[in-house]
């Protein structure tokens, strides 16, 4: 019965044989593979993990672990790494030299401006990544702080309400998306993945340089460490952060005069005497002409 079973004929196995050569054969070539992505996928982060990875061979253990902290404060930026930013900060210093260099054999100005453009370009070069990031931590940290009592709130009526606080925490990271509710979807996976819950909002408090979000994971410790109410302690905290974030925001308030100094100086002002001052002077030249013998 076995043998009477029809079997392929030699011409389809060497047809099917040929297809698949075909369609391997119409793959993308090695050296066409990615053309299709950008520039900077293609050359930019190679060369800045080249670079990176040549850093990290003679960078401290310690330069590292903070170099790794700041980008995670930040956020991972376009998906910025630690080696990334090692390697983004060494190209910036090197084009800065070559630009203070290159003023120096090409000046653009005389004497000691020149000079002093020259040393403004190569710690331009070097300031300007460190520069970057500390912008990029400072609008994270500023989004969290504003997030965070709304995000508490919605914490307390879950909670409430007999969800428990992974499902509070989910229920957040569905409502209000953004870099709070990013670090909260991160410990939700690294406990997921077995580190303890302690673990885990003892390194969200590390992670991440808000103050107030320190004292509430602090607090979120303690209580389940001894096993009090999470309601309760949410209710607690979300007072706490409803006063905390009314100071902040007077705080913010009160700084308004001083940073609106200087677009006043020397923005405003000079178009104003402009303005109110430009025609009282023609009326006065205008005078003085017709008094002149």
């Amino acid at each position: 019965v076995l043998a009477m079973r029809p079997r392929p004929g030699l011409n389809e196995q060497l047809a099917s044989l040929s297809g698949q050569e075909r369609s391997a054969r119409v793959g993308p070539l090695p050296i066409a593979a990615g053309l299709d992505q950008s520039f900077h996928v293609r050359v930019v982060v190679p060369l800045l993990m080249r670079l990176g990875r040549l850093l990290e061979m003679i960078t401290p253990a310690r330069t590292l672990a903070a170099a790794r902290l700041r980008v995670e404060r930040g956020g991972s930026p376009h998906g910025l790494t630690a080696m990334q930013f090692l390697g983004l900060r060494a190209a910036s210093t090197a084009l800065g030299i070559l630009a203070g260099l290159a003023l120096l054999r090409w000046p653009i100005a005389t004497g000691m401006a020149n000079g002093l453009v020259a040393v403004l370009a190569v710690f331009a070069g070097i300031l300007l990544p460190d520069y970057w990031l500390e912008r990029q931590i400072e609008a994270r940290e500023r989004a969290i702080r504003v997030a965070l009592p709304y995000s508490i709130d919605l914490m307390v009526a879950c909670a409430e309400a007999g969800l428990g606080l992974d499902q509070s925490l989910s229920e957040v990271m569905r409502r209000q998306p953004g870099p709070l509710a990013e670090e909260f979807g991160r410990l939700l996976k690294e406990v997921g993945l077995g580190k303890t819950r302690a673990e885990a909002w003892r390194d969200l408090s590390h992670r991440v340089g808000v103050e107030e979000l320190r004292l509430f994971a602090s607090a979120i410790y303690q209580a389940d460490q001894m096993g009090t109410s999470i309601a309760r302690v949410l209710r607690g905290q979300s007072d706490a952060l409803r006063a905390r974030y009314s100071m902040w925001v007077r705080e913010e308030a009160a700084k308004l005069p001083v940073k609106m100094m200087f677009p006043l100086v020397f923005f405003i002002f000079p178009a104003l005497f402009v303005v109110v001052l430009g025609p009282a002077s023609v009326n006065i030249m205008r005078s003085l002409a017709f008094l002149t013998p």
